[in-house]
């Protein structure tokens, strides 16, 4: 009776398997792009627009992120982020255009509500900085003061790395502590913009201190602190509507169980939250790799996937998060959106 079961899902398998391989060997033109633009399938958008795909792409697509709800555009995505409390989004800290996105949304969403920053690469310990920032009145002082809290040791020993003799780990090599350089130029772009434009910035993190008890691995305490000080931010301030954007590591933006969603979303608040995830550089898999290929090929710029049925997976095909965030982008040109 078991085996019988398994049958239509084997045969799915099978079919989906057999369109990626004969859409990955159609031939490609003088340009290297692939000869398949007349074979296009519709995909309706919340607003019932077609956004129509290459049949190729839209099969990595299905194999890379399962039955998703539906392809959106940029405005859909941030019709809907504004309507909310709260917006998680993840990124992998040595992928720069992780965090440029992030600052991307940002920027425009404070065209549509008045925002405060939280982030996971400031501890505890800078909160008072933070707070004094905002009462600084003059702009290039607010601007100095935020330079010379991207100098503190608390910042700066794990999140500022230059170089790896520059980490402040025991072994730099470790996986578990990536570079994070690359992407330390766009955050701290962002900070000193947070910073002119008087933006609320609430640190998130551990201070070394707990780090160095090996708190750091503990990543139901950290999602716990993290809950806490977004929630105490929002209850404090409940008079000044802030939409609070959160931007961290994509591991802790999931919505499995202990992640910061399903900690937030058991709150006794009412607090409404919607979290993004972003390309597969975390753990970038072929299917990953070949929908952002295909989408080069093309030239499409976006690919916004709400409700993914699963987001990042592994070489062997197993999901790192079969809970995703609720809105996955699996293509984003950086600053390809109007600021």
């Amino acid at each position: 009776m078991e085996e019988t079961k398994q049958i239509p899902s084997l045969v799915k398998i099978a079919a989906a398997l057999a369109l990626l391989m004969l859409t990955i060997l159609l031939p490609v033109n003088d340009q290297g792009n692939a000869q398949v633009s007349q074979a296009v399938i519709g995909n309706a958008n919340e607003t019932g627009v077609k956004e129509s795909l290459p049949a190729n792409l839209l099969a990595a697509l299905s194999f890379a992120h399962g039955n998703y709800e539906s392809l959106i555009n940029q405005e859909g995505l941030l019709s809907d982020l504004q309507a909310t409390d709260i917006v998680l989004i993840g990124e992998a800290h040595w992928d720069q255009r992780d965090m440029s996105t992030a600052f991307e949304i940002t920027r425009l969403l404070t065209q549509k509500r008045r925002i405060a920053l939280a982030v996971e690469r400031f501890p505890l310990t800078l909160q008072p900085s933070l707070v004094a920032l905002n009462k600084i009145d003059r702009e290039e002082l607010r601007e100095e003061a935020i330079k010379r809290i991207l100098q503190t040791d608390d910042y700066r020993t794990v999140w500022g790395v230059n170089h790896v003799d520059h980490a402040g780990f025991p072994n730099p090599d470790d996986p578990f502590y990536p570079l994070n350089s690359p992407s330390a130029e766009a955050f701290e772009a962002m900070m000193l913009w947070a910073a002119r434009a008087r933006i609320p910035i609430i640190g998130l993190d551990l201070p070394l201190s707990k780090r160095a008890l090996g708190l750091g691995e503990d990543i139901s305490y950290r999602n716990e602190l993290w809950k806490n000080q977004i929630v105490n931010f929002l209850e404090n301030n409940q008079s000044e509507d802030y939409l609070v954007v959160a931007i961290g590591g994509i591991d802790h933006f999931s919505n499995a169980p202990d992640s910061v969603q399903e900690k937030l979303r058991k709150n006794p608040s009412t607090l409404q939250l919607l979290s993004v995830g972003q390309r597969n550089a975390n753990y970038p898999s072929k299917m990953s790799r070949q929908v952002e290929s295909l989408a080069l090929n093309y030239q499409i710029n976006d690919l916004i996937i709400r409700n993914p049925q699963f987001a990042v997976v592994r070489q062997n095909i197993n999901a790192t998060f079969p809970t995703p965030p609720d809105y996955w982008i699996a293509v984003h040109a950086v600053d390809s959106w109007e600021k």
